[in-house]
């Protein structure tokens, strides 16, 4: 886990000179709950993959801002 001013990054996996940053909730049907999960991830001013990983996507792909959306089985079954 990685710590921000705008939040907490659930997971951080590094290897040599790269990293994926991922955060995981149940829905981002809730506003609130879109936010609070995407801000820390677009505090992060590097290029390297940034994702959300959840239950229902409802019909979220790729977030303007090049954050993808991930459904968890697909995330699980390598789709």
């Amino acid at each position: 886990m990685g710590t921000l001013r705008a939040g907490e990054v659930d997971f951080v996996a590094r290897r040599a000179n790269e990293a994926d940053y991922v955060q995981v909730c149940e829905t981002m049907v809730d506003p609130a709950t879109r936010e609070r999960e995407l801000s820390p991830l677009r505090a992060i001013t590097d290029a390297f993959p940034k994702c959300v990983i959840t239950l229902h996507r409802y019909g979220l792909d790729t977030t303007s801002d090049g954050i993808k959306v991930l459904g968890a089985i697909d995330w699980l079954l390598g789709r």
